[in-house]
């Protein structure tokens, strides 16, 4: 059994704070918010201060989503994860999910710009995210379609550290 700690918040010395003292509970993992929300910072920039600040607790996103190519663009989220992975010496646990189905959380993703669609096309986009993430290897080249285009041939430059990047489940 593992156990782990979230944590959102814009007092980031609590924040640091709050990882030292997780790590040195025992907990297995923390995690820290992912999103557009005023009561947080952006979280992939956070987890990778944290990654500097800790040497064996696991770390990753609340939860992070991959809605619209305006926001968490799989290969943007690719190359996040897997720069998150090295920084922390292969300590990425990464947690996707579909986002809220409270009518506010579409209101909030909404007011900045970003497509928040049903549920179904949510999971869609989440599997077509997942599929493409990390497709075959450091320097493979894919493409990514959303909706009725099609973006450019990509290549991730390298491979997680431990070669794959570790869901958390």
């Amino acid at each position: 059994m593992r156990f782990a700690v979230q944590t959102w918040g814009t007092d980031l010395d609590a924040v640091k704070a709050y990882a030292r003292d997780a790590e040195a509970m025992g907990y297995d993992a923390l995690w820290y918010g992912d999103g557009l929300w005023p009561w947080t910072h952006e979280g992939w920039t956070v987890l990778a201060a944290l990654a500097t600040l800790t040497t064996r607790i696991r770390l990753g996103p609340a939860v992070t989503y991959i809605l619209d190519t305006a926001y968490r663009h799989p290969s943007l989220l690719a190359q996040l994860a897997t720069s998150l992975d090295w920084l922390s010496g292969g300590r990425l646990d990464l947690r996707l999910g579909l986002g809220a189905r409270a009518p506010d959380a579409a209101t909030a993703w909404r007011s900045h710009g970003i497509d928040y669609p049903d549920a179904a096309e949510r999971l869609e986009r989440l599997r077509e995210g997942c599929r493409l993430s990390w497709p075959c290897g450091a320097g493979s080249l894919w493409s990514f379609r959303d909706g009725s285009t099609i973006f450019g041939r990509h290549s991730l430059p390298q491979l997680p550290c431990s070669g794959r990047i570790r869901p958390y489940g």
